[in-house]
């Protein structure tokens, strides 16, 4: 079990104990999402399962790592602390992983759908997989981006050093709405070092080209021939106007998934998942685990219309307490962050993943507490 679930445990603890209103909007979404699942058990499949329920528990229980942020980090000097430990130890996850990355796998991150690589030679597994993998990646970045900022708690060669192995994970790791959120994210880069110093912004640059150079010639062989027969498979969809292939198939999973929303609006397929009502897709004949790759479109279609409200109302509570409370700085890094990760929840279910859902929800969780303190709250 990853540790990342004691935290959501601890959440869910406090949040029974120090009752919010974010926490009635939760417990709305989680209720009206079990009704779901006995409205398609009785209407639907006319039997009770279990795994629609474990799918509940699997979907909201990681949201509880946001309380366990604001309840764990209550005080400016914790807050501290937790950005200081998230950030030397991901750092040194980050150099072991890598260097079993370079050195055993020629520095490819990834074969085929696997992570290559491994910390100390044991294997990767809460990740779920690469594009989980690149997600976890971004909010550490904007992470220890906040504790070099606000607290310059990292040196200034230790951040450049982690920005390297940032941009070479990500595209190593041949994830496509990994190295577009990475385009958002030196393009945000870019905006704030043009602004404060145009030369500075010219010989980053500079240095930009130098460093893709370089990962280049450290895996050349191997980064061309399969970014090269991605491009070239992705040319050619365009060419046909194939949008599913230019999607690795997304698309049709996007309106079967609607397809299957509108049968029931108001709750979904109650977290049954694809084969509800779908027994195949293509050449393949279990869907179960399946979705659609983009977390609106599934959750929307896992819980149908009255559980989405109180959800959407509870991350709605969320970001508006967080811009309220931050600084400016802050709020921008906040605002950045919540661009970057929607971009990449676009095409995969990152906030699915448990690891992702409390490492991104306890830091509002704590951005909101700290604030707490400071404005007597």
């Amino acid at each position: 079990m990853p540790i990342a679930w004691l935290v959501a445990l601890y959440g869910f603890v406090v949040a029974l104990v120090k009752f919010r209103v974010e926490m009635l909007y939760l417990l709305g979404a989680i209720l009206f999402s079990v009704v779901a699942v006995l409205s398609n058990s009785t209407f639907v499949t006319g039997e009770l399962s279990i795994h629609p329920f474990l799918s509940v528990f699997y979907f909201f229980f990681p949201v509880f790592g946001y309380f366990a942020g604001r309840y764990l980090v209550n005080n400016d000097f914790n807050f501290y602390l937790f950005l200081k430990a998230y950030t030397n130890i991901f750092l040194f996850f980050i150099f072991i992983f890598s260097l079993s990355v370079f050195i055993f796998f020629g520095g490819m991150v990834r074969t085929e759908g696997e992570i290559n690589g491994w910390f100390f030679w044991l294997p990767i597994y809460g990740l779920y997989g690469v594009h989980s993998f690149v997600a976890f990646l971004f909010v550490s970045y904007y992470i220890i981006v906040h504790f070099y900022r606000t607290f310059s708690g990292v040196s200034l060669l230790r951040f450049r050093l982690f920005i390297f192995v940032f941009l070479w994970l990500t595209i190593f790791s041949l994830s496509r709405e990994g190295v577009l959120g990475l385009v958002v994210v030196f393009m945000f880069m870019g905006k704030d070092i043009l602004k404060r110093n145009p030369i500075v912004f010219v010989m980053g640059s500079i240095s930009a080209l130098l460093l893709m150079s370089v990962l280049a010639y450290l895996g050349w062989s191997s980064l061309e021939g399969v970014w090269s027969t991605r491009i070239d498979g992705m040319a050619s969809a365009i060419e046909r106007g194939d949008l599913d292939e230019l999607s690795s198939g997304r698309l049709t999973l996007y309106f079967l998934a609607v397809e299957q929303f509108l049968k029931n609006p108001l709750f979904g397929n109650g977290f049954y998942g694809f084969q509800l009502y779908n027994q195949s897709f293509g050449e393949y004949t279990d869907l179960t685990g399946w979705s659609p790759h983009n977390y609106l479109l599934t959750s929307i279609w896992k819980m149908g219309v009255l559980p989405l409200i109180f959800f959407a109302g509870f991350w709605i509570c969320i970001i508006k307490s967080v811009f309220k409370r931050v600084s400016n700085d802050e709020r921008r890094l906040v605002f950045r962050m919540l661009i970057v990760l929607g971009l990449l929840n676009m095409f995969w279910d990152a906030f699915l993943v448990p690891n992702v859902m409390i490492l991104f929800s306890f830091f509002l969780g704590a951005l909101n507490r700290k604030r707490d303190m400071e404005h007597g709250v």
